[in-house]
């Protein structure tokens, strides 16, 4: 954490310099801006004015911030007593917008995501909405809404550490007088890849809420579904006994397709020198009996052992059994 620190005093220090050499460019993050406005993370002024080129106030960014993390419809849920009843704790409503603003302040306030910018009237609120809110002011606001509470001094160094924006980008963004909605774009759409307070990123926080579509946030890179595991292929197995000399009894591990099982030749017993008369599938669907030759059933004595070679027989969904042979089956004759 100290060596983050003094990378970030320097990468100030750089980014103060370059701020007074190189004007101000176009908006940046168009792209971005129209993946978050596809996945209902972020609204422009209409479906083609994204208006990225624009300042925001605290009571815009505090709007941004509610609606990247999915809050949105909870926001529009409030009641316009409850709206009243948390606005009441804020201490400038002048400063806030009647026509849409106080939903998002007054949801802000009540589930703690904003303090204000004056302590000395806690547990009130004194949000200034209409003031121009700075990068440093912004990134704060994404982390409340994260779940994290940071001391002032080291939101940036917060922002950072979880992956919401590189150091660099921390102190770029992090140094903004005023914030502007392309500036915005940009954290937002960092901090869906960034860890939340509960351990998980904010893109996979979203779509456990089914805030987003998961499939759209693999589509823009922000998530990484987890691989289906796939079933082990089935294995079709088989035991066998003698409970008389003129019988073997086949048990497999699955239905078996009749054709296959009642086929006497996907049987040899000792290498075909016992000779197998017919196989009987049996209602179970997995038992087999094998009928002995006459021949052969009368050498057989009880506890003769023998080996049982078993190839070609399916399952009713088309597993083939993997040649096996079954060795030392007894014979008993009781």
């Amino acid at each position: 954490m100290r060596n983050l620190k003094k990378l970030l005093a320097v990468i100030v220090v750089v980014a103060m310099l370059a701020s007074i050499m190189v004007p101000a460019l176009a908006a940046e993050y168009e792209n971005e801006a129209k993946q978050l406005q596809d996945l209902g993370l972020f609204q422009g002024y209409s479906s083609t004015d994204l208006g990225l080129d624009d300042d925001l106030t605290r009571e815009q960014a505090l709007a941004l911030m509610l609606r990247v993390m999915g809050l949105e419809d909870d926001v529009k849920a409030m009641s316009d007593e409850e709206v009243a009843e948390y606005m009441a704790k804020v201490v400038d409503p002048e400063t806030v917008t009647a026509t849409w603003a106080r939903p998002y302040v007054a949801y802000a306030v009540k589930n703690g995501l904003t303090k204000g910018i004056d302590s000395s009237v806690l547990p009130n609120v004194k949000f200034a909405g209409d003031l121009k809110v700075t990068g440093k002011e912004f990134i704060n606001f994404i982390l409340n809404g994260m779940g994290y509470s940071v001391d002032w001094d080291a939101v940036l160094d917060k922002a950072a550490e979880i992956g919401m924006l590189t150091p660099g980008e921390a102190v770029r963004f992090g140094t903004v007088t005023v914030m502007k909605r392309d500036h915005a774009v940009a954290i937002m759409s960092n901090s869906l890849t960034a860890v939340t307070a509960e351990g998980v990123t904010l893109a996979e926080a979203l779509i456990n809420a089914g805030a987003v579509d998961a499939d759209k946030m693999a589509e823009y890179g922000y998530f990484t579904p987890s691989p289906t595991p796939t079933e082990a292929p089935k294995e079709l197995t088989a035991e066998a006994y003698a409970d008389n000399l003129a019988q073997v009894t086949v048990v497999f591990s699955d239905k078996v397709d009749a054709d296959s099982a009642k086929n006497k030749d996907n049987y040899k017993i000792n290498d075909g020198d016992i000779k197998i008369d017919k196989a009987e599938l049996q209602d179970d669907g997995v038992t087999v009996v094998l009928t002995l030759a006459y021949d052969s059933a009368v050498k057989n004595k009880n506890q003769d052992k023998f080996n049982l070679t078993i190839k070609g027989v399916k399952t009713v969904d088309g597993v083939e059994i993997k040649e096996t042979t079954l060795k030392d089956v007894e014979f008993f004759d009781e």
